[in-house]
């Protein structure tokens, strides 16, 4: 089993991994704290309402009587998370006893969510829209959004071919997120490396992290990328993540096919905006008119950002590998192509279907990208194809053991450090330090015909030692 490269935080465990003062500014908005509520696990929910119209403290004790005990673990890790998350606080009754209150804050903010939620600052929309036109303009928000996102997929995959398509700033963040790397340790970015009008030459390649991302499905790989944008605006850019935050969640209780207004945003929210557009999550029909539509990439973080790591429904495999080393893509996604070729050769392209051949080439070019051997098997079997996905093993073994054999086989020899003993003048002085060594585990190598020996460089000051202590006087 694999470590993971990359680590997905859903909503309520990034907002825990935030400072208080960033979460007390984003629980001042309704929006904000609707999301997270919506987020949190179920039991979590009932105590919140409970609580929610009750302007007192409420003891300890009668929470507990609300549970069975036989759900202790649980009510343990719903404390847990109210009490991290800053949703409530522990304070004690005029008889001394612990008692649970929910902070003001998200209190009145969640009401105002729940029961009372007007426009928020994006929600002047234009009043007038032509049936026909909405259809329309929802069609071709959803290819906007398509093109965009994959657009970015592609470059990940293929930075040299698709390196006019991603804007400098998107660059970036990839590489903050760890998904792409430099190849040249010293390349020197132009100085207008961050204007979006000019195109990044600096060679760079896909991590095996990356590789991971890929594996993903959409709604996975768009929330772990807003999660890089924003740490991105706040630690390089010092943005005010608490308004990148609030604007995301706005973003996503908005209505699609309806147009918002940017007219009145700061300097912050209009670059994050931005950024959005880049990604396809939002679409402007130019930047001078103050106006945005939001894509259903962002709608649908709405929907639940907790969802884990499903793969789409829609998103059905197309691939057969066969016991020659074979693989039939049934598929004419120029990413999924692109994808395959990472670890394969393209033998055959015909309409709807592509032919590739596993090598032990095209796989060790793969691993010297990172991309380890469980990845690749992994990849195989989670995008097969629907007629063989019912088949024991889904992948061949043996294409699986051969793929294992050819990344082990690349780690045959190990160097360590050691350190080379001889020139002795006798038999017993040889013997008694080649012993010692031995004895200390220390002992690499040794040829006792010629009094020669290697031994780890971490024991030589202990070897050495030794040596000095027992040598004849």
């Amino acid at each position: 089993m694999t470590k993971n490269l990359i680590e997905f935080k859903d909503l309520t465990s990034y907002i825990t991994s935030l400072p208080l003062t960033v979460i007390e500014k984003i629980f001042d908005h309704p929006t904000t704290c609707l999301t997270i509520f919506r987020e949190l696990p179920e039991l979590a929910k009932t105590f919140i309402m409970r609580l929610l119209l009750i302007s007192q403290e409420v003891p300890k004790v009668t929470i507990d009587s609300w549970i069975d005990s036989k759900y202790q673990d649980k009510k343990v890790e719903t404390f847990k998370v109210l009490t991290n998350l800053g949703i409530w606080q522990e304070i004690r009754t005029q008889a001394g006893l612990p008692a649970y209150i929910l902070k003001n804050s998200f209190k009145e903010n969640l009401y105002l969510g729940m029961f009372d939620l007007t426009k928020s600052e994006t929600a002047d929309q234009n009043p007038q829209v032509d049936s026909k036109k909405m259809v329309e303009m929802m069609e071709k928000l959803d290819n906007y959004a398509i093109e965009r996102w994959e657009s970015i997929l592609k470059y990940i995959v293929n930075p040299k071919d698709a390196k006019n398509q991603v804007s400098n700033s998107t660059k970036e963040v990839l590489k903050f997120a760890g998904l792409m790397k430099s190849v040249d340790e010293n390349y020197v970015p132009p100085s207008n490396s961050m204007d979006d009008e000019s195109v990044s030459d600096e060679p760079v390649i896909l991590t095996a992290a990356a590789f991971q991302f890929l594996l993903w499905n959409r709604k996975i790989q768009i929330w772990y990328f807003i999660i890089q944008l924003l740490e991105y605006f706040w630690q390089k850019k010092n943005q005010d993540l608490s308004e990148c935050l609030t604007l995301l969640f706005e973003l996503s209780f908005s209505t699609f096919g309806k147009d918002y207004s940017c007219e009145n945003f700061s300097e912050g929210r209009e670059e994050f905006l931005q950024e959005l557009r880049k990604l396809g999550l939002v679409f402007m029909k130019t930047r001078k008119i103050k106006r945005f539509y939001p894509t259903r990439l962002i709608i649908q973080l709405a929907n639940g950002i907790n969802s884990g790591f499903e793969t789409d429904k829609d998103d059905k495999g197309y691939i057969i590998a066969e016991t020659n080393y074979r693989i039939y893509a049934y598929t004419d996604s120029h990413l999924k192509i692109s994808l395959l070729a990472l670890f394969s050769d393209l033998m055959y392209r015909f309409p709807n279907m592509v032919v590739a051949a596993l090598t032990r080439e095209s796989v060790r070019e793969a691993f010297k990208m990172g991309i380890t051997a469980q990845q690749i098997v992994n990849f195989l079997r989670s995008n097969a194809h629907p007629q063989i996905a019912s088949r024991k093993p889904i992948l061949p073994e043996t294409i699986s053991d051969q793929i294992h054999f050819w990344y082990n086989e690349r780690n045959r020899l190990k160097f360590d450090e050691g350190v080379f003993y001889g020139q002795f003048n006798s038999d017993d002085d040889f013997l008694s330090l080649k012993n010692y060594a031995k004895d200390i585990d220390a002992l690499v190598w040794f040829n006792d015909s010629k009094r020669l020996m290697v031994a780890k460089k971490s024991s030589h000051d202990a070897i050495k030692k030794f040596y000095k202590q027992n040598k004849p006087k």
